[in-house]
């Protein structure tokens, strides 16, 4: 797992800042910030292979990731941070976290509830994508800080170089999409998730007899 978690920031650490619409883009995740709940379900290529990651945000000190890799479908991996406290699963039950464990999921955590606008970067805006029949804006990552009518200066990516689409979903105002890859491979993505915003998603501590690959029950 924690090889599985440093794979992950490195993906996402790689999206490179840039310029157009940005406005659009930053006022998604702030109204996602403020529903103080969300799950991203996310298929990522790791260091140790495919996997799928599923992690639940209760705002401001709450989260809860499961993984699974496609070599080891039957066994699933799982943490949860609530607070200053700290547990994982890693097929053994669940104990309190290592410190590269926990340390991770603060800093998911933290990028998620505090970012900035100028940690998001900036971004054109690259047209409209029908997906399960809803009709999504796209959002491109671009180089550069912005120009004369807030355009980027700097350009798109090199075709090998790390780029991030967001899709929102414009009658809503919230982030429905994710995809990092690079600029020439973006139909075969590192990171792709998709964002949901249960009614209600609550975390609590595992209890100490926990096993198996069920996430805990909650009360957030």
């Amino acid at each position: 797992m924690r090889l599985a978690l440093l794979a992950l920031a490195a993906v996402l650490a790689a999206g490179p800042a840039a310029a157009e619409c940005r406005d659009d883009v930053t006022a998604a995740f702030a109204k996602q910030r403020a529903a103080k709940s969300f799950r991203m379900e996310a298929n990522v290529i790791s260091m140790q292979g495919p996997m799928k990651m599923t992690v639940d945000y209760v705002l401001p000190d709450r989260i809860r990731q499961r993984i699974v890799f496609a070599t080891q479908p039957d066994a699933a991996i799982e943490a949860v941070l609530i607070g200053l406290k700290s547990w994982a699963n890693e097929g053994k039950g669940w104990a309190v976290a290592p410190g590269e464990i926990k340390a991770e999921l603060e800093r998911q955590l933290r990028d998620v509830a505090q970012e900035t606008d100028d940690q998001l970067g900036n971004f054109e805006c690259a047209g409209k994508e029908t997906i399960d029949g809803v009709e999504l804006s796209v959002f491109r990552s671009v180089k550069g800080p912005p120009g004369a009518g807030g355009k980027p200066t700097g350009g798109t990516e090199a075709p090998n170089e790390m780029t991030r689409l967001i899709f929102v979903d414009p009658a809503k105002g919230l982030p429905a999409r994710t995809i990092v890859g690079r600029a020439n491979a973006l139909d075969r993505p590192l990171f792709k998730a998709v964002y949901s915003y249960p009614s209600e998603i609550k975390i609590e501590a595992p209890a100490a007899n926990c096993r198996g690959p069920g996430l805990p029950g909650a009360r957030g």
